[in-house]
């Protein structure tokens, strides 16, 4: 483990001794003030070197674990509407995913998805 941790507490949890969790988890504390422990990001929330907190994927990306660094971009034919999302659903035939994988349009005539 790294130096930060303070060890684990009765409940099986890592404390925090200097308020500093690894990526994909976030600092928590029950409340009353007890110790300050490193909680999983819940699944459709991410925490990155850039937040200090979890936070719910962007449209167009999912995650489906708990405890994510990332969120993964949609695949080809697939889209997440929602913030938020643990999963990425797939366009109805006739439709394919708009650039940002936001939302699903109507194929152009001459063009098809199966």
């Amino acid at each position: 483990r790294e130096p930060v941790f303070g060890g684990i507490d009765s409940q099986g949890r890592t404390t925090c001794a200097e308020g500093a969790c690894p990526l994909g988890t976030e600092e928590v504390s029950d409340f009353g003030g007890g110790p300050r422990w490193c909680r999983p990001c819940a699944v459709g929330r991410y925490r990155d070197t850039e937040m200090t907190s979890c936070d719910a994927c962007p449209v167009g990306r999912a995650s489906s674990e708990e405890g994510s660094e990332i969120c993964t971009v949609c695949s080809a034919g697939k889209y997440a509407q929602l913030r938020g999302s643990m999963q990425c659903s797939q366009c109805n035939g006739g439709r394919a995913p708009a650039a940002d994988q936001a939302a699903c349009s109507i194929c152009e005539a001459g063009r098809f998805a199966a």
